[in-house]
């Protein structure tokens, strides 16, 4: 049965200027797009409606905390000019500044569209597109708001503190104590704890046979036809020798076993979606040592729908906000087999109005339309009172996958300790999402694929993926440079097997320490 998303426009858009499009919704309703060929030769899926019930005092309040956190990270940037200079030109800087104080929507609309930018050395020519200027500067300002939300800040010492020993553990002040006190006595005992992380020898997290018994298209809810996801993984023999993946063993590196196959976005900017599906798949082998594929065309529709609704026919996903959103709307993540990923491979590059033209050409997969969500969206009512529905495939019977909360630990008042502790998570078995700023040199790595810090090489974009590990400089294999900092952080990356080394980025420690805007632990049902 159908629900809607009920929203006030006026009060959605929060006074901006209406174009024509927008008006002629006074003049007629929108009708529900009509199923193509595709949709129809899927007569064993049922569709189904799902509605997302929104009222006006929310959008209000979405909107507004939405543009809060985008000026809360302008301002961070501009008292903080080392930074500033490290992340982004200055004039783009002065532009976003100037927009953002505008109440034109259209102007905000225009800054939100990732670069398309080209892997340089993938075996496809594959083209990605990166993460807003707008995107980043909401998980930067979504960071600065946790690292002074007491809150946040208990739930990070207590996923740190958790993994000590009682010894330890006794020279430090109890969680349950730290919650009574003030935000500065709690950042003064994080910050003691992180100190003592740094330097802590954790014992070995042991796998004694390698996870990957089963092919990617084993894994419980894979799609069996059409293009997909792309999931995939490389022989031992096509990594470069040199790998860090492959020379890392399982003692150094815990999640090397439990994590699914190398997936691919292809043209389309989700790579949020595949950040946090990865997280989870990776979360559930832990738990059951089963392999499962979700669906990030679902997570993508979710993501949109809730987080970034003023924004849905672009692409791209605040990454905080949209895993919050997640915990809060109770969203329960579905098998790829329900809604097959669609590449979109030869769609148009730009929008004409507000959809992506030829995004569902060579797609035989349950549903496709050409919005960035790829669902189908009916709007009726009258203007300034519309009901958004949308459409999409049917779930079936499927796990019930939720998240039930989000950390992060991403400090800006403590930068290396953040990343000291992402170290000390992974080495125990603790996948997080990462949310930095990409610089060219990411998108042209040689087949070592090691991403270090080049000072002047200008941000491009955003991105999110999933760290897995990290290999310290005494450890790397002989061909590897030593990293200027401590060593290297082993990504998973959303970009298929035919680029890095097999889909794996080494990304070094200075590298993330000047364009990290958030790292993200996620707890599951």
């Amino acid at each position: 049965m159908a629900s809607t998303l009920k929203i006030d426009f006026l009060s959605f858009i929060g006074g901006y200027k209406l174009n024509a499009t927008l008006i002629s919704v006074t003049l007629s309703l929108f009708s529900i797009q009509q199923l193509n060929a595709q949709d129809l030769s899927r007569i064993d899926r049922r569709i189904e409606k799902i509605g997302l019930k929104i009222n006006k005092d929310e959008v209000e309040r979405e909107t507004k905390i939405k543009k809060e956190k985008i000026h809360i990270a302008l301002d961070f940037l501009e008292k903080n000019p080392r930074i500033l200079k490290e992340r982004m030109d200055l004039k783009r800087f002065l532009e976003i500044k100037k927009v953002i104080k505008s109440d034109r929507i259209e102007d905000l609309k225009a800054i939100d569209i990732g670069k398309i930018m080209e892997v340089r050395h993938d075996k496809k020519g594959l083209k990605v597109e990166l993460m807003s200027d707008l995107k980043m500067l909401e998980d930067l300002g979504q960071s600065i708001i946790d690292a002074s939300d007491s809150k946040n800040l208990v739930k990070v010492y207590r996923n740190s503190y958790d993994l000590l020993d009682q010894k330890t553990k006794e020279a430090l002040i109890d969680p349950m104590k730290l919650e009574s006190l003030s935000l500065e006595e709690i950042r003064m005992n994080l910050n003691r704890l992180l100190e003592i992380i740094k330097n802590h020898r954790f014992p070995p997290v042991k796998k004694e046979s390698p996870g990957f018994t089963y092919k990617c298209d084993e894994e419980i809810g894979q799609e069996h036809i059409g293009v997909g996801d792309g999931a995939n993984r490389c022989l031992d023999s096509e990594f470069h020798a040199d790998s860090l993946y492959k020379n890392s063993s399982a003692t150094d590196f815990p999640l090397k076993y439990y994590h699914t196959c190398i997936k691919n976005q292809a043209n389309r900017g989700t790579c949020v979606s595949f950040a946090i599906n990865g997280v989870l798949e990776s979360l559930l082998m832990i738990k059951e040592d089963k392999a499962y594929n979700l669906s990030e065309q679902f997570t993508y529709l979710y993501g949109e729908v809730y987080s970034d609704h003023l924004f849905r026919y672009d692409y791209g996903l605040p990454t905080g906000d949209t895993i919050a959103k997640m915990d809060e709307k109770n969203v329960r993540f579905q098998y790829e087999q329900f809604w097959e990923y669609n590449p979109s491979r030869d769609m148009d590059d730009n929008k004409t109005g507000d959809q992506f033209l030829h995004s569902c050409d060579n797609y035989s997969g349950e549903m496709c339309t050409n919005f960035a969500f790829q669902g189908r969206e009916t709007i009726t009512g009258f203007w300034p009172f519309l009901d958004f529905t949308y459409t999409v495939p049917s779930t079936g019977t499927a796990k019930n996958i939720q998240v039930i909360d989000r950390t992060n630990i991403f400090m800006w008042w403590n930068v290396t300790g953040s990343l000291d502790n992402a170290i000390a998570l992974t080495k125990n078995k603790v996948p997080l999402v990462l949310s930095f700023n990409v610089r060219q040199n990411f998108m042209d790595t040689d087949e070592t694929v090691i991403v270090s810090n080049v000072s002047g090489s200008d941000s491009i974009g955003g991105h999110a993926a999933i760290i897995l590990g990290f290999v310290e400089n005494s450890k790397l294999p002989a061909g590897v440079p030593q990293s200027p900092e401590k060593g290297y952080f082993i990504v998973k990356n959303s970009w298929g097997t035919g680029n890095g080394d097999c889909g794996y980025y080494y990304v070094d420690y200075r590298y993330l320490r000047n364009n990290v805007n958030g790292i993200f632990t996620i707890s599951i049902n």
